[in-house]
């Protein structure tokens, strides 16, 4: 006979209804041109004129929130406010988004801290809006600026 306390199904009940978001961590977007996007080959660089890294929290197209280094032990981000701003994509150019992957967060609240231990900062996915990967990468430095060697292309 199976015995069901009230906090085991007051938890049960509360999985069903759990809301959680996904969320990619990028760095900000880079906009190429749509030929020099067919044109990408394994051995090229991106500049991503970037002196720090700086991340973002994504969904589609639209930056949710930015994200800066905490101090202390691990891998932990503190979030920052920041006002919802939907990325412009023109005919002539596309824009394309380094990608570290995707987290799943419940409630994105400021000043919210986050672990990021299981997202591999050396691996980057060059993706678009609808989160199609183009290309995947290193991050590597390039007269003092952070950059993507592309590695792989998928067309």
């Amino acid at each position: 006979m199976k015995v069901e306390t009230q906090a085991s199904r007051l938890e049960r009940m509360m999985r069903k209804h759990w809301n959680v978001e996904t969320y990619r961590v990028t760095l900000p977007p880079v906009a190429l041109k749509r030929k020099d996007v067919k044109m990408l080959d394994p051995g090229d660089v991106l500049l991503l004129e970037l002196g720090h890294l700086e991340l973002l929290l994504v969904q589609k197209d639209e930056t949710k929130a930015s994200l800066e280094l905490s101090e202390g032990e691990g891998k932990y981000v503190t979030l920052l406010p920041k006002e919802e701003k939907k990325e412009i994509h023109t005919k002539k150019y596309e824009l394309l988004y380094p990608s570290f992957g995707s987290m799943e967060i419940p409630q994105l609240t400021e000043s919210m801290v986050l672990e990021l231990s299981k997202i591999d900062l050396y691996s980057v996915a060059l993706q678009k809006a609808d989160e199609t990967t183009v290309a995947e990468g290193i991050l590597v430095e390039s007269e003092g600026m952070i950059a993507l060697e592309i590695k792989k292309v998928y067309r």
